[in-house]
């Protein structure tokens, strides 16, 4: 499961480098190596609460995993944006300011890929939740996800370019593993999707997505 989708994302700085410019590269891999640490800090609110709800689901204590689970995930997901609004906005100007010879690359590729990590992140922490029935599917949402962003990555590559990577990444993880992963969660949890995303999810979604777009709209002009 992990060499199909964490291994795929960190693999595809070296397929990126076949095609691109040694110096597009290097931006490519800055950006990988910033959201992934975005991603990997932000994990710490949900992450640690695992051995709390694993508890919580084994003495049958339902609200009690509930408030806690989304107390984590929102959490979680609001510092992944956070992450990825530094990223896209802030870390380009302290780069110019410091004179480094690498720059992150444009903003279209940054969008793209906070908007992955966000699915990513998503799909991740639900199928944690899913694993706390004791029932593992991870080589099936990774495996699936990861054959689909190979060749998601293929077929775009003709059409967008050095955006097919982030895009791939995209495709997989919102088109399969965050719907996938999710319903499996919410039926464990025995809450209707609508009550949960609202809770968790569409705040930090829409933030990170209005980000996206005025971003474009300001480096555009």
């Amino acid at each position: 499961g992990i060499l199909m989708s964490a291994g795929i994302i960190q693999a595809s700085g070296l397929i990126y480098a076949q095609f691109a410019t040694p110096a597009a590269a290097a931006a490519y891999l800055l950006a990988m190596r910033a959201m992934t640490a975005a991603s990997q800090i932000s994990q710490a609110p949900f992450y640690s609460k695992l051995p709390a709800l694993a508890q919580l689901r084994a003495e049958r204590r339902h609200d009690d995993l509930l408030k806690l689970a989304t107390r984590g995930m929102v959490l979680a997901l609001w510092s992944l944006v956070a992450g990825a609004l530094g990223v896209m906005f802030v870390a380009p100007y302290l780069l110019d300011l410091i004179g480094s010879s690498v720059t992150l690359p444009g903003f279209a590729m940054l969008a793209l890929l906070s908007v992955a990590f966000f699915a990513e992140r998503y799909s991740s922490m639900h199928i944690q939740l899913y694993s706390l029935t004791n029932h593992i599917v991870w080589h099936i949402a990774n495996g699936v996800t990861g054959l689909l962003m190979i060749g998601l990555f293929l077929a775009l590559r003709p059409f967008i370019g050095e955006l097919a990577m982030p895009g791939a990444m995209l495709g997989a993880y919102g088109g399969f593993s965050a719907w996938y992963a999710s319903r499996l969660s919410l039926k464990s949890l025995q809450i209707e999707r609508a009550s949960f995303e609202w809770r968790t999810t569409v705040g930090p979604l829409l933030v990170l997505v209005a980000a996206t777009v005025v971003g474009t709209l300001l480096y555009a002009a």
